[in-house]
């Protein structure tokens, strides 16, 4: 932010000798607005110079910053890959829905990214950490549906994809609340939940279909 000073005050600064220092911090990104209702959403994504998320909903401001802990205690990233097959790429860019999928008032868990044409979802692990003997499972839970759907283990690694949602519909996916539950290891053995959700989120569009790549 840029800062100036009135010549009042410039003029009190250098009467008590002081050094004024004017700073400059750039930092880029992308902002989204999305109105529900009387209320206006907001999620800044910024790139440069470093990944993070800013999002305001409810009143509440949130930001979650990736690489914010020391080097130290950065764990190592570990990429789980996944085969699937997917349809042939758009002739133009798709939109792309971010969710942050987090406890009431705390701070992110997960990261799930989805994209609006493949309907293929990104699963990205930054602050959970499953007790043993117990895996993590994501659902989808819609008004449209008569109970929650699962869409698989959360896996071990930093990043789960898979493409699940291909089978639902697309004003299913953009509405639908998105949980994790915490299962016996392997997931739940029947297709239904066994504990209450321990994070949720809602999709919010980050890029529009058509925008240019960045």
């Amino acid at each position: 932010m840029d800062t100036a000073l009135t010549p009042s005050v410039a003029s009190m600064v250098q009467l008590v000798g002081s050094t004024f220092v004017n700073e400059t911090d750039t930092q880029k990104g992308t902002v989204y607005f999305q109105r529900k209702g009387s209320s206006l959403e907001m999620m800044v994504v910024f790139k440069q110079p470093q990944e993070k998320y800013v999002l305001y909903s409810g009143n509440a401001l949130q930001v979650y910053q990736p690489d914010l802990l020391p080097e130290g205690l950065r764990p190592k990233a570990r990429t789980q890959v996944v085969e699937v097959k997917t349809q042939a790429p758009p002739a133009e860019p798709s939109a792309q829905y971010v969710a942050l999928l987090q406890p009431n008032g705390g701070a992110p868990a997960f990261i799930l990214t989805v994209d609006a044409v493949t309907k293929n979802f990104t699963v990205r692990k930054v602050g959970a950490a499953a007790e043993p003997g117990k895996s993590f499972e994501l659902w989808l839970i819609s008004d449209k549906l008569p109970q929650p759907r699962s869409l698989g283990v959360i896996g071990a690694a930093d990043f789960t994809a898979r493409p699940v949602l291909a089978s639902f519909d697309a004003n299913t996916v953009d509405t639908a609340t998105y949980a994790v539950t915490v299962e016996q290891e392997g997931g739940s053995p029947d297709g239904q939940p066994h504990s209450a959700p321990v994070y949720t989120g809602k999709l919010i569009e980050t890029v529009p279909a058509g925008a240019p790549p960045r």
